[in-house]
């Protein structure tokens, strides 16, 4: 081995092994980098359900698909519960010690869940146009969504100092 190649390979294997170290460490943004792509693949799961409800209401009735579209969304909701469970219990997302109270970090995760509410209704809004879906029911489910989020959220240390706003993260409609 030439002198260059070992000092490129001893350059890979430090700049491999301070990586590992940092990512054993709380890093709240990778973390937060993971939950929105979790949310992403959610959106994309649900925007998957629509478009088989589309494909089947265009097939005539003795060919169209048996697809419950709440069955589907409740799939993706699953999974986005499981994702979000699994990135919280792994590193960088795990914190050893506790976490100092930061309203301004509060108030930003409590806006993030706000917008994901309002989201959701924009959904429910759009999905008229399937067969057997109920507004009321598709809200009711968004809220519940929305009130478990920020119940979680209030109950972790970074909300311990409270938030910089106030009023109501869920919409009402």
């Amino acid at each position: 081995m030439t002198i260059m190649t070992t000092t490129r390979m001893l350059t890979a294997l430090t700049l491999l092994f301070a990586a590992g170290a940092a990512a054993a460490e709380s890093d709240p943004l990778r973390c937060e980098a993971r939950q929105m792509r979790a949310e992403s693949e959610f959106y994309r799961c649900l925007s998957r359900c629509d478009r088989r409800v589309e494909r089947s209401a265009a097939r005539p009735a003795e060919r169209a698909d048996a697809t419950n579209p709440v069955d589907c969304e409740a799939v993706c909701g699953d999974r986005l519960d499981a994702d979000l469970a699994r990135i919280a219990d792994t590193a960088p997302c795990t914190v050893a010690e506790a976490t100092a109270p930061s309203p301004r970090e509060c108030e930003a995760r409590m806006l993030r869940i706000a917008s994901n509410d309002l989201r959701c209704q924009a959904r429910c809004g759009r999905q008229r146009h399937r067969e057997g879906f109920e507004r009321s029911t598709c809200l009711d489910t968004c809220r519940t969504r929305c009130g478990i989020a920020v119940d979680t959220l209030s109950a972790e240390a970074i909300c311990a100092g409270g938030r910089m706003g106030s009023g109501e993260m869920c919409a009402a409609d």
